[in-house]
């Protein structure tokens, strides 16, 4: 079942440039924009690196979760391909073996 394997390698491709910059925006020891001190703030409570911390964590998690979800779905669907066929096949064995028997039997 090539199609849900390539969703997959899909959905996994996709979640790492999501990840990487979102962590790299968190956790990043200097401020990114100096904008903000040459306009001043919105919210002048929150300093410019926990602003950035924020930022960074918002634009990291969310992204990674829809991304694992989506890649768990396609796990799912894969696995219940799977089951579908493994039946298939123990019914269609099960009918041979029926076949044979009926077979020997005249």
């Amino acid at each position: 079942m090539v199609p849900v394997r390539s969703r997959a390698a899909l959905a996994s491709g996709v979640m790492f440039p999501q990840l990487l910059p979102g962590a790299a925006i968190a956790f990043l020891p200097r401020d990114l924009s100096a904008y903000y001190g040459l306009v001043g703030r919105l919210f002048p409570s929150i300093s410019a690196r926990n602003d950035q911390h924020i930022g960074g964590i918002v634009s990291w998690i969310p992204p990674a979760m829809m991304s694992i979800v989506a890649v768990l779905l396609v796990l799912n669907a894969l696995r219940l391909h799977e089951e579908r066929t493994v039946e298939t096949e123990d019914d269609a064995s099960s009918s041979v073996a029926a076949l044979a028997g009926r077979s020997g039997d005249g």
